[in-house]
């Protein structure tokens, strides 16, 4: 992480338009942190100290910036300058970019990446939401069977810096079958006139370009891997997924979890605020229900009254009732008010309760 009294100097020099001695700093910093610096200047700014930036450090602290950012470079710059850093950039890393941009952005980025790379994005592109083909990378290192240690070692020197990883190397066929997999303290240890086919290990684990995401990080976490190559439908090796792939992809679930669970908390919200407005509608029904029950049951009140040998039955019998009901109502006990109008008898029962 950036330093805040590293951004002060940095920014001191950028206001100071001392560019020079701004870009020797910069071109030694790590790439996440002059990301950092970058995303905390106006957009006026992001693209000068951008344009300072080597060609192959521009295109990797491309990639750490969030998609705001990237999009205001995209429409700021030349042509010829986003070809270099699009064609520059890890495909999958692109593929992220463009999944989170306007579609009119997006075509102008297709329009000037090489054939090359506009056919492997496009290919990404169309792999399932969440598979293991949509988070792979298409930049691994592939060894041939018949290939020597020599030979692999003077491929990797030719061909590893553009790689994501060069530790774990994958021998394949020659249709490009998954065979088996090599490391570079494998090809250390062994002799250089020694072939990739007698020492790779050819249980090799893998993914599907159709497999759920989920399942890949579970892969990782029991095998405890680096890298696990993808293949398609036949076993022919189309991408790796590296640690750093399965992390972005543990924080995507996570913000998934934490977003259904707001989901849930706000859905329980309402859920209780609808019942409470029940509640009160059910209270109020209840009281409408015991006005209109002393109403209908004035004779029978009256009748009781007099059977009970009272001279003012009427009154007696339609006072216990209304006593009764006002102080359940009182006490909050819909239940028995409710109950007591369905039943004389249990109404007989809360009269014994409160002496009425």
């Amino acid at each position: 992480m950036l330093e805040e009294e590293k951004k002060e100097e940095l920014l001191a020099l950028l206001t100071g338009k001392k560019y020079r001695e701004l870009k020797s700093q910069l071109v030694e910093m790590n790439e996440v942190d002059i990301a950092s610096f970058i995303e905390e200047l106006d957009s006026e700014k992001t693209v000068v100290v951008f344009r300072m930036l080597p060609k192959e450090l521009a295109s990797e602290v491309f990639a750490c910036l969030e998609v705001e950012q990237q999009q205001h470079i995209i429409t700021s710059i030349t042509d010829n300058e986003l070809r270099a850093i699009i064609d520059d950039l890890y495909v999958d890393d692109a593929v992220d970019m463009l999944e989170e941009l306007p579609a009119t952005i997006v075509r102008r980025v297709l329009q000037n990446s090489s054939p090359d790379t506009r056919k492997l994005i496009n290919q990404f592109l169309n792999y399932p939401e969440n598979s293991a083909g949509s988070v792979m990378t298409a930049e691994y290192v592939g060894l041939k069977k018949n290939m020597t240690v020599e030979q692999a070692f003077d491929y990797i020197r030719k061909y590893g810096v553009d790689k994501e990883t060069i530790y774990t190397c994958y021998v394949m066929d020659e249709k490009r079958r998954l065979e088996g997999v090599v490391t570079v303290k494998d090809l250390l240890m062994n002799d250089y006139a020694a072939l990739m086919g007698d020492i790779m290990d050819p249980h090799v684990i893998k993914a599907y370009t159709t497999e759920d995401q989920e399942k890949v990080v579970e892969t990782f976490n029991e095998y405890n891997l680096l890298s696990l190559p993808v293949v398609d439908g036949e076993d022919r090796l189309v991408g790796i997924i590296t640690v750093d792939d399965v992390m972005d992809v543990m924080e995507q679930e996570a913000t998934e979890d934490f977003e259904k669970m707001a989901e849930q908390d706000q859905y329980i919200g309402e859920a209780y605020e609808t019942l409470k407005k029940l509640s009160a509608d059910e209270t109020k029904r209840l009281e409408y229900e015991a006005r209109q029950k002393a109403l209908r049951d004035k004779n029978a009140i009256e009748d009781y009254g007099y059977h009970r040998g009272e001279k003012d039955g009427e009154e007696i019998g339609r006072s216990r009732v209304n006593r009764l009901n006002a102080k359940l109502l009182e006490e909050g006990r819909l239940d028995d008010l409710k109950e007591s109008l369905l039943d004389t008898d249990y109404q007989q029962k809360l009269f014994e309760e409160f002496g009425l």
